[in-house]
C-alpha cells in the first residue's frame, strides 16, 4: 500500500466510528485535531460547518443538562430564601467529557428557572463563534464571529473574548424572535435581544439560524425603536408565567397579546 497523502487541517474527511453507526471524523483526522473519540461522539471542531456544529452541540446537551441540576437546585434554594419577586441571573461555564466549552445561563423569577445552553469555539481562523440548542425541536441559533466583532465595538472592546462572550449571553439571553417575510424565498429573522438586535437566515430544513451581524439599539432608525417597544413587551411576556401575563395584561387594558409573540426558551 502506497503512502498516503498528508492531510489538510481543514479536510472533512470521514469514516465508520467502531463504537457508532454515526459518522466520524477519520482517526488520522482525529490525532491531528486532538479530537477525543468518546462512546461514538465527537468534540466540535475548527472546521466543522454551522449544520455540523449543531449537531454536535445537541447531542452533548443532555450530558451538560444532567451537570447543570445542581446548579438549577442551589438557585432554586437561593430565590426562596430571598426576595421571591426578585429576578436571579446565573452564568455557569462547563467542558463537557467531550472536551466542548459550554456557557448556561439560568434565569430564575417568579415563574420559575429558564436554562439557555450556549456550546461556543473557534474557527480554523481562531475567531469566537457560538451556538445556542434547546431540547426538542426547536431553531437553533449560531452566532457568527461577525455577531461578537459588531459587539466588541459597541460594549466590551477592552476584554478577552471569552469574558466578552460571558457579557454577551448575560445580557442577551432573553430574546423574541420575529420574521420579515415568510413567504420569501430566503427567510430572514430579526432576533431582539435587550442591547439590540441579531439578524440572520434561516434553514428550515436544518431548523437553524444563522446570525450574521449585531446592531445596538443606539444606531437604530426611529422606526426601528417604534417596532422594539413591541419586541421588548415579547421577552417580557415571554419571562412570564400564565398568570402574571394574564394580570399585566389586565391592568394595561390589553385585550390580547400582541401579534407574533417572541419564541423564548423556557427550561422549566
Amino acid at each position: 500500500m502506497g503512502d498516503l497523502a498528508p492531510l489538510h487541517p481543514g479536510a472533512r474527511l470521514f469514516a465508520e466510528c467502531p463504537t457508532s453507526s454515526c459518522l466520524l471524523p477519520s482517526a488520522n483526522l482525529c490525532n491531528l485535531a486532538g479530537q477525543p473519540c468518546v462512546q461514538g461522539r465527537t468534540m466540535v471542531l475548527p472546521y466543522m460547518s454551522e449544520i455540523e456544529v449543531m449537531r454536535e452541540a445537541l447531542r452533548d446537551l443532555p450530558t451538560v443538562e444532567r451537570k447543570m441540576h445542581r446548579a438549577k437546585e442551589l438557585l432554586r434554594r437561593k430565590h426562596i430564601k430571598g426576595d421571591r419577586k426578585a429576578v436571579l441571573v446565573e452564568l455557569h461555564e462547563y467542558v463537557s467529557p467531550q472536551a466542548n466549552n459550554w456557557m448556561v445561563v439560568m434565569r430564575h423569577c417568579k415563574a420559575g428557572i429558564q436554562t439557555f445552553h450556549y456550546a461556543w469555539y473557534r474557527g480554523m481562523d481562531q475567531r469566537m463563534r457560538a451556538i445556542y440548542v434547546r431540547p426538542g425541536d426547536t431553531t437553533a441559533f449560531h452566532y457568527s464571529k461577525h455577531v461578537f466583532d459588531r459587539y466588541s465595538e459597541r460594549f466590551s472592546p477592552d476584554v478577552n473574548a471569552e469574558e466578552r462572550l460571558r457579557q454577551f449571553f448575560l445580557e442577551n439571553h432573553m430574546y423574541s424572535g420575529h420574521t420579515v417575510d415568510l413567504m420569501a424565498d430566503v427567510i430572514e429573522d430579526i432576533v431582539s435581544v435587550n442591547q439590540g438586535w441579531l439578524l440572520g437566515e434561516r434553514d428550515e430544513e436544518e431548523n437553524l439560524t444563522y446570525l450574521t451581524t449585531f446592531v445596538d439599539q443606539g444606531h437604530f432608525f426611529e422606526e426601528q425603536h417604534r417596532l422594539e417597544q413591541k419586541f421588548e413587551m415579547d421577552r417580557l411576556l415571554a419571562g412570564m408565567s400564565l398568570g402574571q401575563r394574564m394580570e399585566f395584561l389586565r391592568k394595561l387594558k390589553v385585550s390580547q397579546v400582541p401579534d407574533q409573540p417572541g419564541r423564548v426558551a423556557n427550561g422549566y
